[in-house]
């Protein structure tokens, strides 16, 4: 793991008088919208048990000193599922239950929040830190539902994921600038200065979101109407 103050020799010289716990919490807090908004830094979640009739699971970092940020794969007893959403559901629910009626044979008719099945095909956040299971499953399995997370530091923590150190510390240096020179009335402020870190902070989140995405996002390929179905 890193350390917050492994990014002080990068944030200090451009700010200059502000006092380190100032720039410690400007880093923690630049890491944790760095993560949430790429969810670059990823973890194995340890396996959760799924249990007959139930749908949704609490999320627990496998990380130390961090939370979950965001799902970015799911699997049911070792079989993707595609991430939906529930606007998407309550759009075009005629258009999953065709294209998974083997797995949903017995609630094809249900409603897609009670429609159960045989295995769980598709899966939806209600939450950065909740999953949701559609259909709802009808059988318990030890350890059947695993997933690829992206996790951010606690808000008490003092460290953060190596990868994002390795390939991002020059921008999480300007996430924790552009925060310091925005303050009004400090020895450091510097307004045009903060809005350009901001940019560039705001262009390296861009790039660790596309990176992350390419490598784990499953894309669903139904086609949305423009009717809602079901409520």
């Amino acid at each position: 793991m890193a350390q917050l103050d492994d990014l002080l020799p990068e944030i200090s010289p451009e700010a200059p008088g502000a006092p380190e716990p100032s720039i410690i919490i400007a880093a923690r807090n630049a890491v944790i919208e760095f993560c949430e908004k790429s969810l670059y830094w990823a973890a194995q979640a340890d396996p959760v048990d799924i249990e007959a009739g139930v749908h949704t699971y609490d999320l627990d970092s496998p990380e130390s000193d961090s939370i979950v940020a965001g799902v970015l794969l799911a699997s049911h007893d070792g079989t993707p599922l595609d991430r939906v959403s529930e606007d998407q559901l309550d759009l075009d629910w005629p258009s999953y239950q065709n294209k998974y009626r083997d797995v949903l044979r017995y609630g094809l008719s249900e409603p897609w929040r009670q429609v159960t099945a045989t295995k769980p095909c598709m899966y939806l956040c209600p939450t950065p830190r909740e999953i949701r299971l559609v259909g709802i499953p009808e059988a318990s399995l030890t350890g059947g539902l695993t997933m690829k997370v992206g996790v951010k530091p606690n808000p008490q923590s003092e460290e953060f994921g190596e990868v994002l150190y390795e390939d991002y510390h020059e921008a999480l240096a300007w996430g924790a600038l552009y925060r310091l020179l925005m303050q009004p009335s400090k020895a450091w402020s510097n307004p045009q200065a903060a809005t350009t870190y901001k940019v560039i902070f705001d262009q390296k989140i861009n790039e660790a979101k596309g990176r992350r995405l390419a490598s784990f996002t499953r894309q669903d390929t139904v086609t949305l109407r423009s009717k809602t179905y079901y409520k």
